[in-house]
């Protein structure tokens, strides 16, 4: 009885041994290519230079690099007044040039019959050449373009009264010539601010009513020595040729500013003219102060 359960233990023990075997391990497979995620990186932005944050925000930039300043710190025992500060106030850069025409070569360049469509270009050129001139305002002209008119004024130009309508005033009675003063002037007047007290007869035509209502209605009478007929030739050299070589000290030089050719000739007169020793001046430079009634063809 006791060798049958010895083998029976025996047979046990040799079925849970056999049991107790691990089982081979299976090679993994390959992994799939198409299964492997795909990772982007993530872009984050630049950091900004520490050089950025000293640059003034308020300072205009022509281009998109940070610059830093290189100004100095103030130090702590220096003034809290900002070193560009000044005392004496800055000249007004609109403010006239007093010129004493008894000294220099003076000439006034005169504009009738605006203001136009050329009377901006021509305000353009004044200022790149740092000129003053005078304007001969229509009154209807005016009415029609009141903006360009207070720009003439708003850039330091003297402006005078060229009529309403542009009749021949010497064809009128004197109620009319009144009229065609005292229209045009409050129309300047309205659109500029500015009470003119210079006048020029359209076309230069004037007897002794023009002249008695001038001086009636305050204003003095502008003519001219050099006509540069540019209404008649439209041509922009011959418009600078006359005006350069028929000015003498004090002329008066007239032209239109309702011409695209006399525009384009503003820039070679001031050139010709400054080249041969002329100043520019206003009117009112050029004679001094106008009487009413008064004829002024040259200064």
């Amino acid at each position: 009885m006791r060798k049958r359960l010895l083998s029976l233990l025996a047979a046990v023990t040799l079925i849970v041994s056999a049991c107790a075997v691990a089982p081979p391990v299976q090679p993994s497979p390959e992994p799939d290519p198409t299964l492997v995620p795909t990772f982007t990186p993530l872009l984050l932005p630049r950091p900004v230079p520490t050089a950025a944050l000293l640059v003034d925000p308020k300072q205009e930039r022509h281009d998109e690099t940070p610059v830093a300043s290189t100004a100095p710190t103030p130090s702590a025992t220096a003034s809290s007044q900002p070193a560009h500060v000044s005392d004496t106030p800055a000249p007004d850069a609109d403010s006239p040039k007093k010129v004493n025409c008894k000294k220099v070569k003076c000439v006034a360049l005169t504009f009738d019959d605006g203001p136009s469509i050329y009377t901006k270009q021509i305000l353009a050129t004044l200022k790149a050449k740092d000129v003053k001139a005078t304007f001969f305002m229509w009154g209807k002209m005016v009415s029609n373009s009141p903006k360009i008119a207070k720009q003439v004024a708003k850039e330091g130009h003297e402006i005078g009264n060229h009529a309403w309508s542009h009749r021949l005033l010497n064809k009128l009675g004197s109620a009319e010539i009144n009229r065609e003063i005292t229209r045009s002037a409050d129309m300047i007047y309205k659109h500029t601010g500015v009470k003119t007290n210079l006048f020029r007869p359209p076309y230069g035509a004037f007897n002794a009513n023009v002249t008695a209502s001038a001086q009636k209605t305050g204003n003095s009478m502008v003519l001219w020595d050099v006509d540069t007929v540019d209404w008649k030739t439209k041509r922009t050299a011959k418009t600078v040729k006359s005006a350069v070589n028929d000015s003498k000290r004090g002329s008066i030089i007239l032209v239109h500013d309702v011409y695209a050719t006399t525009a384009d000739a503003v820039a070679g007169i001031i050139d010709g003219l400054h080249d041969k020793g002329f100043t520019f001046v206003t009117v009112s430079e050029l004679i001094g102060k106008p009487s009413p009634g008064e004829k002024y063809f040259k200064g």
